[in-house]
């Protein structure tokens, strides 16, 4: 199996993140399209769909973080956060991408990251060292997360493949 594995932090600041699943190489990182509103700011839907559809042909499968309520998160956000998921779950299923949904506690276990996004930075500089720039400021590490689930995808197909 070969191509690029695709991974999704999907949260506004995160980021979509490609890497090529013989190598290991980051081969691409976008942070995730988002429309600057006057009182918000919301994922730009059609932005992200002209991202996908031009990387669906090389991409082989793609690892999404499951968005998950925060406690004391208000209806509005909530409301959004589900949106946004759903928007992206539908975007990838609609160029027939293989799409596997893990839960954050899973692939961060897997990657030996705690929930300090800290360690998600260092994990990725260590992975990538030479990419380590892209995720240089704390505000970076949806960068960082979602090359690290695009790495966690990868290490899930290759045991499914071997």
């Amino acid at each position: 199996m070969s191509g690029l594995v695709l991974g999704v932090d999907p949260d506004l600041g995160g980021a979509l993140a490609w890497i090529d699943l013989d190598t290991g190489d980051l081969v691409e990182l976008i942070d995730m399209p988002v429309l600057e509103l006057k009182t918000k700011r919301i994922l730009d839907v059609s932005q992200l769909a002209v991202i996908l559809d031009a990387r669906a042909s090389a991409t082989t499968a793609a690892t999404i973080e499951i968005s998950q309520m925060r406690p004391g998160q208000g209806a509005p956000s909530a409301r959004t956060t589900g949106y946004n998921y759903g928007a992206l779950v539908g975007l990838i299923r609609a160029q027939f991408i293989r799409l596997d949904e893990v839960a954050p506690v899973t692939w961060k276990r897997a990657m030996k990251v705690s929930a300090d996004k800290e360690t998600s930075r260092r994990a990725a500089s260590l992975l990538w060292p030479s990419e380590c720039a892209r995720w240089r400021f704390k505000k970076d590490h949806g960068r960082a997360e979602a090359a690290l689930i695009a790495a966690y995808g990868a290490r899930q197909l290759r045991r499914v493949a071997a």
